[in-house]
């Protein structure tokens, strides 16, 4: 199996192939100003040492400071600064304060940032294959999922080809937790969501609320506490990480697990051309920390302790009161009412991106399920429910 290492490495000749090659391209199709900088350490004899040039670099992340996804999006640029051996740091920049997250990718690709973090159904057209990690009720175990697509990436070299055109390339890509929704009345089943408007992200969810007969409303995280205040939304889906974070539990009292399992995919994003631009030992610190990143399961304990700062966060501020899951029968209605709607889209979606979109579909559940077997991992968001109906 190619692994992500040599993936990475074999985008990195490709970009330095590609820059060779576009040596003589007139000054109006280039590229912005990069946004990295780098300074000397001083050698013995005093004087500057190019060998030990320490790059700068600016990564941006649509998350919030501390929350569980900047926690992973840390991780994964402290593993970078580690294996780079003190030749490479990052300028942090959280909660979209240099780039939104719909433009993240745009952001990477004109240079303004040397990597970012969004969610990838912000612009799904440049994420279709990785809409497979949203396509609802699939599973609850998110690590499983992120494994399964990290294989899925190693089996089908075309799905990093079409962000490479586009001009980014993933540092990672993974599955984040559960959707939960929430309102300020009863939402039993998805009866109960027909005529709402509700939160939607991306395409596979979308088709699941209107199977419901909802009213998806496609709003950034960011956008949720003011379009609730003000009659835009009725309903929120999202991470409990992102209901901790932008406080959704002052503006809603009735929160649910109604089943959709893990729906969100997100991505760190790198230009190919900044990368191939850098020092080796900087390209050779990425593509360690890609390699290791979700098997070595550092992933998952950054998300973990923001997780359990979330649930904390929200028990202690004492203000739900209701938080309960969607028995079997229910998600299983609502599952039946969504058919194959949203994996049939998927798979016209990727037509002519794959040889057999089917056979990559079947690939894919093969390896949510042989994942889930080896993975320990149990939904926070559930286990902090739980904590929240043990209180009495």
């Amino acid at each position: 199996m190619k692994t992500r290492l040599a993936a990475l490495l074999a985008v990195l000749l490709l970009a330095t192939a590609c820059g060779a090659a576009n040596d003589n391209t007139d000054e109006a199709s280039a590229p912005s100003e990069p946004a990295a900088t780098s300074t000397a350490t001083e050698g013995q004899d005093g004087e500057a040492s190019s060998s030990e040039e320490t790059v700068t670099l600016a990564a941006a992340a649509f998350a919030a400071t501390g929350s569980a996804e900047a926690l992973v999006f840390d991780t994964y640029l402290d593993l970078v600064e580690e294996a780079a051996g003190g030749a490479v740091t990052f300028e942090r920049f959280y909660q979209e304060s240099l780039c939104s997250g719909r433009e993240m990718a745009e952001c990477v690709r004109d240079g303004r940032a040397d990597i970012g973090q969004t969610i990838g159904g912000y612009t799904p057209n440049l994420f279709p294959f990785a809409e497979l990690i949203s396509l609802p009720f699939q599973s609850n175990n998110a690590e499983a999922i992120a494994m399964a697509f990290q294989d899925l990436m190693g089996e089908y070299p075309e799905i990093e080809e079409g962000l490479a055109d586009f001009g980014v390339v993933n540092a990672y890509h993974i599955g984040v937790e559960i959707g939960l929704i929430g309102g300020n009345e009863p939402l039993n089943g998805p009866a109960d969501l027909a005529g709402r408007t509700v939160r939607s992200s991306g395409a596979g969810i979308e088709a699941a609320l209107r199977a419901a007969g909802a009213e998806p409303v496609g709003v950034t995280a960011s956008e949720l506490y003011e379009g609730l205040q003000h009659g835009v939304l009725d309903v929120w889906l999202n991470l409990l990480s992102g209901a901790a974070d932008y406080n959704l539990n002052e503006v809603t009292s009735h929160w649910y697990e109604p089943g959709l399992g893990v729906y969100v995919n997100n991505v760190a994003l790198i230009n190919p051309d900044r990368l191939a631009s850098l020092p080796p030992v900087v390209q050779d610190a990425f593509a360690q920390a890609t390699e290791m990143f979700v098997e070595s399961g550092d992933a998952y304990s950054a998300y973990s302790a923001g997780m359990e700062d979330s649930c904390t966060r929200v028990l202690e501020a004492g203000n739900l009161e209701v938080w309960e899951q969607w028995d079997e029968a229910t998600v299983a209605e609502w599952r039946e009412m969504t058919g194959d709607g949203p994996s049939d889209a998927w798979k016209n979606s990727v037509a002519g991106l794959t040889e057999d979109p089917d056979a990559m579909y079947d690939r894919w559940l093969e390896l949510v399920e042989t994942a889930a077997d080896e993975s320990g991992h149990v939904s926070l968001a559930i286990d902090c429910m739980n904590r929240f109906n043990a209180q009495g």
